[in-house]
Protein backbone atom coordinates (compact mmCIF):
# COMPACT_ATOMS: atom_id res chain seq x y z
CA UNK A 1 0.00 0.00 0.00
CA UNK A 2 2.62 2.53 0.72
CA UNK A 3 4.22 2.09 -2.62
CA UNK A 4 1.22 2.46 -4.17
CA UNK A 5 0.65 5.26 -2.15
CA UNK A 6 3.75 7.05 -3.01
CA UNK A 7 3.73 6.20 -6.29
CA UNK A 8 -0.12 7.98 -6.66
CA UNK A 9 2.05 11.10 -5.48
CA UNK A 10 4.75 11.13 -7.95
CA UNK A 11 7.42 9.43 -6.29
CA UNK A 12 8.69 5.88 -6.73
CA UNK A 13 9.96 4.42 -3.72
CA UNK A 14 12.03 1.18 -2.85
CA UNK A 15 10.85 0.04 1.03
CA UNK A 16 13.26 -1.74 2.85
CA UNK A 17 12.66 -4.09 5.17
CA UNK A 18 14.08 -5.78 8.06
CA UNK A 19 12.91 -7.57 11.42
CA UNK A 20 13.69 -7.50 14.48
CA UNK A 21 14.28 -11.76 15.27
CA UNK A 22 16.81 -11.49 12.65
CA UNK A 23 18.91 -8.96 15.07
CA UNK A 24 18.33 -10.86 17.66
CA UNK A 25 20.35 -14.13 15.95
CA UNK A 26 22.77 -11.16 14.93
CA UNK A 27 23.11 -10.37 18.58
CA UNK A 28 23.68 -13.69 19.66
CA UNK A 29 25.47 -14.84 16.99
CA UNK A 30 28.35 -11.94 17.78
CA UNK A 31 27.99 -12.40 21.56
CA UNK A 32 27.26 -9.11 22.31
CA UNK A 33 25.78 -8.96 25.35
CA UNK A 34 22.53 -7.34 25.61
CA UNK A 35 23.31 -3.88 26.69
CA UNK A 36 25.94 -3.67 24.81
CA UNK A 37 23.75 -5.00 21.56
CA UNK A 38 21.96 -0.86 21.12
CA UNK A 39 25.80 -0.05 20.19
CA UNK A 40 26.23 -2.80 17.80
CA UNK A 41 22.96 -2.46 16.39
CA UNK A 42 23.70 1.72 15.96
CA UNK A 43 26.84 0.72 14.35
CA UNK A 44 25.24 -1.24 11.43
CA UNK A 45 22.28 1.37 11.25
CA UNK A 46 24.68 4.34 10.30
CA UNK A 47 26.69 1.57 7.45
CA UNK A 48 24.76 3.63 4.68
CA UNK A 49 26.15 7.19 6.01
CA UNK A 50 29.95 6.46 7.09
CA UNK A 51 30.08 3.03 4.77
CA UNK A 52 30.72 -0.43 5.70
CA UNK A 53 34.46 -0.61 6.49
CA UNK A 54 34.32 1.86 9.14
CA UNK A 55 31.23 0.55 10.58
CA UNK A 56 33.56 -2.73 10.74
CA UNK A 57 36.75 -0.11 12.07
CA UNK A 58 33.93 0.78 15.12
CA UNK A 59 32.85 -2.45 15.74
CA UNK A 60 36.33 -3.96 15.95
CA UNK A 61 37.20 -1.27 18.51
CA UNK A 62 33.91 -1.96 20.81
CA UNK A 63 33.06 -5.39 20.26
CA UNK A 64 36.37 -7.23 18.88
CA UNK A 65 37.44 -9.78 16.48
CA UNK A 66 34.55 -12.74 16.60
CA UNK A 67 32.30 -9.93 16.76
CA UNK A 68 33.54 -7.88 13.90
CA UNK A 69 33.92 -11.55 11.35
CA UNK A 70 29.98 -12.15 12.17
CA UNK A 71 28.71 -8.74 11.45
CA UNK A 72 30.88 -8.24 8.25
CA UNK A 73 29.41 -12.14 7.14
CA UNK A 74 26.45 -10.42 7.81
CA UNK A 75 26.49 -7.33 5.86
CA UNK A 76 28.39 -9.35 3.30
CA UNK A 77 25.09 -11.68 2.07
CA UNK A 78 24.16 -10.63 -1.20
CA UNK A 79 21.48 -11.61 -3.53
CA UNK A 80 17.65 -11.23 -3.76
CA UNK A 81 15.33 -10.94 -0.72
CA UNK A 82 14.45 -14.28 -0.82
CA UNK A 83 18.53 -15.94 -1.03
CA UNK A 84 19.58 -13.09 1.70
CA UNK A 85 16.93 -14.83 3.90
CA UNK A 86 17.97 -18.15 3.18
CA UNK A 87 22.06 -17.35 3.63
CA UNK A 88 21.76 -15.23 6.93
CA UNK A 89 20.12 -18.47 8.11
CA UNK A 90 23.14 -20.37 7.54
CA UNK A 91 25.34 -17.26 8.50
CA UNK A 92 23.66 -16.87 11.83
CA UNK A 93 23.84 -20.29 13.27
CA UNK A 94 20.28 -21.64 12.49
CA UNK A 95 19.42 -20.10 15.87
CA UNK A 96 15.91 -20.28 16.55
CA UNK A 97 15.89 -16.16 16.18
CA UNK A 98 17.13 -16.61 12.30
CA UNK A 99 14.13 -18.83 11.57
CA UNK A 100 11.42 -17.25 13.04
CA UNK A 101 12.59 -13.97 11.55
CA UNK A 102 13.59 -15.91 8.45
CA UNK A 103 10.23 -17.71 8.22
CA UNK A 104 7.98 -14.54 9.04
CA UNK A 105 10.06 -12.42 6.21
CA UNK A 106 9.49 -15.55 3.60
CA UNK A 107 5.70 -15.44 4.52
CA UNK A 108 5.19 -11.21 3.85
CA UNK A 109 7.42 -11.68 0.74
CA UNK A 110 4.98 -14.53 -0.76
CA UNK A 111 1.70 -12.40 0.23
CA UNK A 112 3.90 -9.73 -1.30
CA UNK A 113 4.64 -11.27 -4.29
CA UNK A 114 0.79 -12.75 -4.70
CA UNK A 115 -0.43 -9.22 -4.81
CA UNK A 116 2.15 -8.24 -7.29
CA UNK A 117 5.30 -6.48 -5.18
CA UNK A 118 8.27 -7.32 -6.73
CA UNK A 119 12.26 -6.14 -5.51
CA UNK A 120 11.35 -3.27 -7.49
CA UNK A 121 9.27 -2.47 -4.80
CA UNK A 122 9.92 -3.92 -1.54
CA UNK A 123 13.26 -5.65 -0.77
CA UNK A 124 14.74 -7.19 2.56
CA UNK A 125 18.13 -4.90 3.45
CA UNK A 126 20.15 -5.89 6.45
CA UNK A 127 21.29 -2.91 7.20
CA UNK A 128 17.85 -1.46 8.30
CA UNK A 129 17.91 -1.41 12.14
CA UNK A 130 15.95 1.90 12.93
CA UNK A 131 13.12 0.78 15.36
CA UNK A 132 15.10 -2.25 16.69
CA UNK A 133 16.13 0.11 19.76
CA UNK A 134 13.32 1.09 21.06
CA UNK A 135 11.44 -2.25 19.91
CA UNK A 136 8.96 -3.28 22.80
CA UNK A 137 7.77 -6.90 22.38
CA UNK A 138 3.97 -7.53 22.60
CA UNK A 139 2.26 -10.29 24.20
CA UNK A 140 -0.48 -11.23 21.60
CA UNK A 141 1.17 -13.63 18.70
CA UNK A 142 -1.05 -11.71 16.05
CA UNK A 143 0.82 -8.49 16.63
CA UNK A 144 4.63 -10.22 16.50
CA UNK A 145 5.41 -9.69 12.84
CA UNK A 146 3.53 -6.09 13.46
CA UNK A 147 5.41 -4.79 16.06
CA UNK A 148 8.89 -7.00 14.64
CA UNK A 149 8.99 -5.56 11.11
CA UNK A 150 10.46 -1.96 10.66
CA UNK A 151 10.69 -0.44 7.37
CA UNK A 152 12.44 2.54 5.41
CA UNK A 153 11.39 3.85 2.16
CA UNK A 154 14.11 5.61 0.14
CA UNK A 155 14.11 6.91 -3.70
CA UNK A 156 14.28 3.89 -6.08
CA UNK A 157 17.59 4.79 -8.26
CA UNK A 158 20.88 4.84 -6.56
CA UNK A 159 19.73 3.18 -3.07
CA UNK A 160 19.20 0.22 -3.50
CA UNK A 161 21.28 -2.41 -1.15
CA UNK A 162 24.13 -4.19 -2.34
Amino acid sequence: MMAEATRELGAEVLIRVNYRRILDALVEQAGVSETASRTLIGTIDKVEKIGRDMALAEIQRHFGEQSTQVVSAYLGVTGSSQERLQHLGHCLGGTSAVQEGGANLQAVFTLLRAAGYTEEHITFDQTITRGWITQKRLTRPANRLCEALFFLLVPREGLEPS
